[in-house]
């Protein structure tokens, strides 16, 4: 998996590509800059080289929910979970249809957290979901496989609403060819 950061700070700017294998981080490429004057300038230059090195290694560029746009360095405005990079990933197809992203800009799928943070122990270097490893360990002390919570128990006061998600997954008698099933 590579890895691209874009460090942008008062006084200097760098775009730093990465490539992770298991617990080896390996540092490719790494273009640095002073931050001086305009910032437009300052981004479309770092915008040039991080295209310069992704075309070096083979890698696409896309912006997420981004307000400027960088089509003239090859960089695309789309999403980081739209259906169709979701759906190439996992060789399935989703129904057409219009989401609604998560903030302005964003065209990403409508998406559902179903757990909560700091509560997986898979350990994964790159998650936003644990802000601290040890603290999801430390959680898990309060799982109970009985309750209907992540976490803990229902209390007297605790209001359950049911969520509905309805399924985004085109049919096979669409014509799509053979789907993912999804067996709870």
């Amino acid at each position: 998996m590579y890895l691209y950061g874009f460090d942008i700070g008062g006084t200097k700017c760098a775009v730093i590509l990465a490539k992770v294998e298991g617990d080896q981080v390996d540092f490719l490429e790494r273009y640095e800059m002073k931050t001086l004057g305009d910032w437009k300038k300052v981004l479309d230059e770092l915008s040039e080289n991080a295209l310069m090195i992704a075309k070096k290694y083979g890698l696409h560029l896309q912006t997420c929910a981004a307000k400027e746009k960088y089509e003239e360095f090859g960089i695309y405005d789309s999403g980081c979970m739209t259906a169709e990079i979701l759906g190439k990933a996992n060789g399935i197809t989703f129904k057409n249809v219009k989401h609604i992203g998560n903030r302005a800009g964003c065209q990403c799928m409508e998406s559902h957290g179903i757990g909560d943070y700091d509560t997986c122990m898979n350990g994964c270097k790159y998650c936003y979901a644990n802000t601290n490893p040890q603290k999801a360990f430390e959680n898990y002390k309060f799982h109970d496989p009985d309750s209907p919570l992540l976490l803990g128990h229902l209390k007297e006061n605790d209001i359950v609403q049911q969520g509905v998600q309805k399924s985004m997954l085109a049919k096979a008698d669409d014509g799509f060819g053979e789907q993912l099933e999804l067996k709870f």
